[in-house]
């Protein structure tokens, strides 16, 4: 059974969204960014035979979200999902489709080794939107796309209003050149989805740096990266992330 969140089921929710997984943390970020909106975005719980919660959904725009656990109704989940409509649904668990859609990595703390910072300048506090739009726009690609200069601003200065995101930026004559932020951010879970470098300064270590001073300012949390099959995988090894799993992803 699938019911909207509530008052009577939302200790269920929360518990759910506390999981150390990429999905229950979008969910639990989106929930804490837009719930207090009416008609933003939507939320529900699926129950067992048993009424245990085994999975929380998400539906934010046209993105659904599912985070699923080993007592998910897989086939009660993709006939609601299809019903609620979407263009892209995401979960850990294979849903709608069987083959995975890239790879989660995971940050091993005994791995990380930190970057040599010091000679460098962060601003993690005042993000110039623009800039980090163009950068951001400079580094498009078939496997990541860039969404209109308005969604993102709208997205972006939201979030951080409201501590559900955080991002690292380095400057150059007041220009961002190298930033890294998270895609999703809850209080025990952070997913950092962009890292960019503008090209003239690329191969000196700030997009790393970045990451690094990031990490440090997510404090405990657990964090995850997701990449494509083929890509970024260096990348990350060398800062201590491991492979962590599979994600799923259906786009109509």
């Amino acid at each position: 059974m699938i019911v909207l969140l509530d008052n009577e089921n939302k200790r269920d929710f929360l518990r759910l969204c506390g999981s150390a997984d990429i999905f229950a943390c979008r969910i639990s970020c989106l929930y804490e960014s837009y719930s207090e909106f009416e008609g933003i975005a939507d939320f529900w719980v699926q129950y067992d035979e048993s009424g245990r919660a085994s999975a929380a959904v998400s539906k934010y725009g046209t993105a659904v979200t599912a985070f699923c656990t080993d007592k998910t109704n897989v086939t009660e989940l993709s006939d609601f999902v299809n019903a609620v409509g979407f263009i892209s649904f995401e979960s850990n668990l294979p849903v709608l489709s069987d083959r995975p859609s890239g790879v989660i990595m995971k940050l091993d703390r005994g791995l990380f080794s930190a970057e040599n910072t010091e000679a460098l300048t962060f601003n993690t506090i005042m993000p110039d939107y623009k800039g980090i739009y163009r950068l951001l726009n400079s580094c498009s690609s078939e496997s990541f796309a860039v969404p209109s200069y308005e969604d993102f601003l709208l997205e972006l200065s939201h979030r951080f209003r409201h501590g559900t995101a955080q991002l690292c930026c380095i400057e150059k004559d007041a220009i961002p050149v190298s930033f890294a932020m998270t895609a999703s951010l809850s209080s025990s879970t952070a997913l950092i989805g962009s890292v960019c470098t503008a090209k003239n300064a690329r191969c000196r270590g700030l997009g790393s740096a970045c990451v690094c001073r990031l990490i440090e300012d997510l404090g405990d949390r657990e964090i995850f990266i997701i990449r494509a099959e083929n890509e970024n995988e260096h990348f990350y090894s060398k800062l201590g992330f491991v492979n962590a799993g599979e994600y799923f992803c259906t786009v109509r």
